[in-house]
């Protein structure tokens, strides 16, 4: 509707510019709404019959004398409107208008709008800014439908505007499809509680937690000196219980957790309980061949513990051996054949000693023609020689030996011949063999145990 306004002289002062020339720039800021008929009069300076002031409203120049003016009262208050005025932003009743009938009915539920054409006769309306100029064309929100400003693809990655909308385009650079996404970066959830078991989200922070708890207790083998991150050495170590809760509280759940006084004695796959309030010990593997535990299989390992340390042993067993009986035998052996040769030797010394023949003590000297006569048989030395010859004691020749030489005997070989032994065995005696233990080909592996 086309609506001619009332301008009040306290408004008509505040438009006017200093040294009157021309009009200032004034906001209207707020619309009072009056619940009765009054006399719009230029000497107003409060609205009669005013039942509160609104200020969602707007305006737009469409004429240099006329703006066209838009207000809503979306609450639950319920009265009827007759008139209504203008508020400036020092707070100036500029303006008011009113009739005798009802402009609109309001009620609880309903949501009055009125839109009118305000005519301004004698002043120039283009210096007044009517109300928010976002109420004509209002920003949109989730419960106000209104204008939207698209927003960025920057705006859309940093995800702080709330303000900006987001087009299919945009928003597909930067959000995943429900299925099928592939994504090209970082993606963070809030991580489940631990042990969660829904269809939330895992983050890799609940599934190593996850990990790292199912791995507590969990022993393995590895070419290492030294033990990794998380685990400890097999090697039968005290350790607090505060500093591992994780693993001792495996322990705990175990079925392997000993006294540990029961534990040295050769139970050491097993913990003990340390010294029964701050410590427990891990098992000790270092130098050890593992076994599974037979768990009461029959015949296999009875009466086995859990954990226990077994010591070496091979099965049972028997050596056989024997010679064969040959019956009543001879072994004969011959030498190799030496060829032509003869054999000489000397024989022992005989000490000093003269040779005679027992009856006489002088021999001829050579050449040996005549003969020996003498009646001293007995060695007196009165023996003469008779003939060409001459004759002479025998005397001593001193302490010798003589040499004395056999016939070669040929190219030959000498046979020798043992004689048979009677029936007979040989006994056999096999001697011990192999180191302090038994084992089979190994390699050599640090044992180690998660600890947390």
């Amino acid at each position: 509707m086309e609506t001619l306004v009332t301008i009040t002289d306290a408004g008509r002062e505040a438009l006017v510019a200093p040294g009157n020339e021309g009009t200032s720039a004034h906001r209207v800021v707020e619309i009072g709404l009056a619940t009765a008929p009054f006399v719009a009069d230029k000497g107003l300076r409060t609205l009669p019959n005013e039942l509160k002031r609104i200020t969602t409203f707007g305006g737009i120049n469409v004429a240099p004398d006329t703006i066209h003016a838009t207000l809503k009262d979306d609450t639950a208050d319920q009265y009827t409107l007759y008139g209504f005025g203008l508020y400036l932003e020092n707070g100036v009743l500029i303006a008011a208008y009113s009739q005798p009938t009802p402009i609109m009915e309001k009620s609880p539920v309903a949501i009055l709008l009125l839109s009118a054409d305000l005519q301004f006769a004698t002043i120039d309306s283009s210096q007044l800014i009517f109300g928010d100029t976002a109420f004509l064309n209002p920003p949109a929100s989730t419960d106000r439908q209104g204008v939207i400003e698209l927003a960025t693809q920057e705006e859309v990655d940093a995800g702080s505007d709330d303000a900006r909308a987001i087009t299919p385009r945009t928003a597909a650079k930067c959000y995943a499809a429900l299925s099928g996404a592939i994504f090209s970066g970082p993606v963070a959830a809030p991580t489940p509680p631990a042990g969660d078991n829904s269809d939330r989200v895992a983050t890799t922070a609940f599934m190593m937690t996850a990990l790292l708890n199912a791995q507590v207790g969990q022993i393995v083998l590895e070419p290492r000196t030294s033990a990794r991150a998380g685990y400890l050495k097999c090697n039968g170590a005290l350790v607090k219980r505060t500093d591992y809760p994780a693993l001792w509280a495996y322990a705990q759940a175990s079925g392997a957790l000993l006294s540990d006084a029961e534990w040295q004695r050769h139970r050491w796959g097993c913990f003990s309980s340390g010294d029964d309030a701050t410590t427990f010990r891990v098992p000790q593997l270092r130098g050890e061949f593992l076994r599974c535990w037979s768990d009461g299989r029959s015949n296999l390992d009875l009466n086995r513990e859990i954990g226990s340390r077994q010591g070496t042993a091979n099965l049972a067993h028997a050596h056989n051996a024997s010679s064969s009986e040959v019956g009543d035998h001879a072994h004969t052996a011959s030498t190799d054949a030496q060829g032509w040769h003869g054999h000489h030797g000397w024989t022992a010394g005989g000490g000093e000693h003269n040779h005679n023949n027992g009856a006489f003590s002088r021999l001829l000297r050579p050449p040996y023609g005549g003969s020996l006569t003498g009646s001293d048989a007995a060695g007196s030395g009165s023996e003469q020689a008779v003939g060409p010859g001459d004759s002479a004691d025998i005397v001593g020749a001193g302490h010798h030996a003589h040499q004395f030489d056999t016939e070669g005997a040929g190219n030959h070989g000498h046979n020798v011949t043992i004689g048979g032994a009677g029936r007979h065995t040989h006994t056999i005696t096999v001697k011990s063999a192999g180191v302090d233990e038994s084992r089979p080909y190994n390699v050599a592996l640090l044992a180690m145990i998660r600890a947390y």
